[in-house]
């Protein structure tokens, strides 16, 4: 039997795999290998899957990133589609790999694994909105709890691939201690990535001078310390700065990330600072890092309450930011 799993987590994998091991007849640690396709050649997978299990039964043999090297080296996915309809009866090979870039190429590879005999190609369905969001909901079980629907809708937003978001779902079920219902509150506080979104949405507004909008957006930051808050809004606005800088002699968001310091950054990331990075002046960045000191030390001082110091910063740096 040939299983294709394209374009799925590493946990859907490993939970395929489970569930063809527990299948099978008889597939002890012995009889099940995980092979690097970065690496394999046909003549060593052969072997692999030629080799008769040892005392019998069945034999699981799981080859990882193997079809997208195939698409790369013809050789090897000549070789490998000759030798595939001869599988041996013993053996289950599982071909897994991440989303394969959309072509011909990639569609004829496909179209020829789902033709050999005792072949399944399942390939995962990544499109942003509902197919993601209804994937969350149906595998946050796994880990011990389930979701509300505007939490995975979040979850969905914020995080880049379906490992990612495993993951998270992991930690926001640690910290549900595996029962009852992951909230978008709980989002809001674990999840890097959302604190992350929220400082640039409220940046966005910071810079668009949309007062309301911009304090609505600071109340839902997470509910940390404010010298935590503030920090947040510090280095969002010296990452502008930066950003702001570079501008003048760099262009490509790579470049400006690595001058910045957001190499690990999504590109979605380095994109709106980018994005902001153009809407302010220099004058106005540095009148807005003059006023987030001036409230640090307020702050620290105990001259004004948190809260109020912190409304107070926003209504200034908008009032900067609608001096075009």
């Amino acid at each position: 039997m040939i299983r294709c799993l394209i374009g799925h987590s590493k946990g859907t994998v490993e939970a395929e795999v489970a569930q063809l091991a527990s299948q099978g007849e008889a597939i002890a640690d012995l009889n099940r290998v995980v092979l690097d396709g970065d690496v394999i050649d046909m003549e060593a997978l052969q072997v692999h899957c030629d080799t008769l299990p040892f005392l019998g039964g069945a034999k699981l043999v799981v080859v990882r990133d193997l079809l997208s090297r195939c698409l790369k080296e013809k050789p090897l996915r000549d070789g490998l589609l000759a030798y595939l309809p001869g599988l041996p009866d013993h053996c289950t090979l599982v071909l897994a790999d991440p989303a394969l870039p959309r072509g011909r190429e990639t569609t004829a590879l496909t179209k020829a694994l789902r033709n050999l005999p005792g072949a399944t190609v399942d390939v995962a369905d990544q499109r942003r909105g509902r197919p993601q969001v209804a994937w969350i909901v149906e595998n946050a079980p796994r880990f011990g709890c389930a979701i509300t629907r505007q939490a995975a809708e979040h979850l969905a937003a914020v995080l880049p691939d379906r490992d990612t978001i495993e993951q998270e779902l992991r930690k926001l079920s640690l910290y549900r201690n595996r029962t009852g219902t992951i909230s978008e509150e709980d989002v809001h506080l674990l999840v890097p990535q959302s604190r992350e979104s929220n400082i640039f949405a409220f940046a966005d507004a910071v810079s668009d001078g949309r007062r309301r909008q911009a304090l609505a957006l600071l109340h839902d930051l997470p509910n940390q310390e404010p010298g935590y808050v503030l920090s947040m809004i510090a280095r969002q606005f010296r990452l502008i700065l930066k950003a702001k800088h570079v501008l003048h002699t760099v262009q490509s968001p790579k470049e400006v990330a690595r001058a910045v310091g957001l190499t690990r950054a999504p590109p979605r990331a380095v994109n709106r600072v980018i994005a902001q990075a153009r809407r302010f002046s220099v004058d106005q960045l540095a009148s807005i890092h003059a006023h987030i000191a001036r409230t640090d030390f307020a702050i620290k001082r105990s001259r004004m309450d948190p809260a109020t110091a912190l409304d107070l910063l926003v209504i200034g740096l908008c009032s900067i930011a609608s001096q075009r």
